[in-house]
């Protein structure tokens, strides 16, 4: 692993946490609905967040690294 490769997985997955860190709370507090399912939209994100960040660690996951953060 290259250099310029480690510090574009850190920065990603800094970017990823930072988006999911303001993403969780907003769709918890704004999105309309009863609290159940806000928590549960809440929760699919964190763990698409989640799901990102291991994604861009993981050696074996280069195939489908980029699309699932473009998602």
């Amino acid at each position: 692993m290259t250099l310029v490769s480690l510090a574009a997985r850190a920065l990603s997955s800094l970017a990823v946490v930072g988006a999911s860190l303001w993403l969780v709370p907003a769709l918890w507090f704004r999105l309309p609905g009863p609290e159940g399912l806000r928590t549960t939209v809440a929760a699919l994100a964190a763990v698409l967040g989640l799901v990102c960040v291991i994604v861009l660690w993981w050696p074996q996951a280069s195939a489908i690294r980029w699309r699932l953060m473009g998602s």
